[in-house]
């Protein structure tokens, strides 16, 4: 059986999210088990409740408050940060628009970065169609983030 542990799930937007679930599906073996790191109920109340955790995101209230308010409604919550996380990856998307004759909107999606915050509920119901959910530990890293356990649907 092979493992594979992915933590960056927790700052794709829903795009990248979904490409990469669809190219892990693609290239699973069955038996395979991919453990997947998203920020859950518990990181979005921690990021909402300390400020030390609001220095370190570097993200405002108003769009914590408005993260919050997608992921009560089951949806996929994501931030667009740009601080000190971002500047490489913000020179490299401004060259890749600047060399693109007609700048296009999903080649703009899959460069950003932030930070995402993704409800149980939302991963049993969209992450299933590509994978199967074999388990979900909540706030399993350091009180914060959750882990997912998956394996290639059939």
């Amino acid at each position: 059986m092979r493992l594979f542990l992915f933590l960056f799930f927790t700052h794709l937007n829903e795009l990248s999210q979904d490409l990469f679930l669809a190219d892990l599906h693609r290239v699973s073996r069955s038996g395979a088990r991919l453990f997947l790191t998203v920020h859950g109920s518990r990181a979005l109340e921690r990021a909402l409740a300390e400020e030390g955790v609001q220095a370190l995101i570097s993200v405002n209230e108003k769009l914590f408050k408005q993260a919050r308010a997608h992921f009560q409604e089951g949806k996929h919550a994501f931030i667009l940060q740009q601080n000190y996380l971002t500047t490489l990856r913000w020179r490299l998307k401004n060259l890749l628009l600047h060399l693109a004759e007609k700048p296009k909107n999903p080649l703009q999606k899959l460069l950003e970065y932030g930070i995402t915050f993704t409800p149980e509920s939302y991963i049993r119901s969209h992450w299933t169609r590509w994978l199967e959910i074999q388990d979900f530990q909540l706030a399993a890293i350091h009180d914060f983030q959750d882990i997912v356990v998956l394996s290639p649907k059939k």
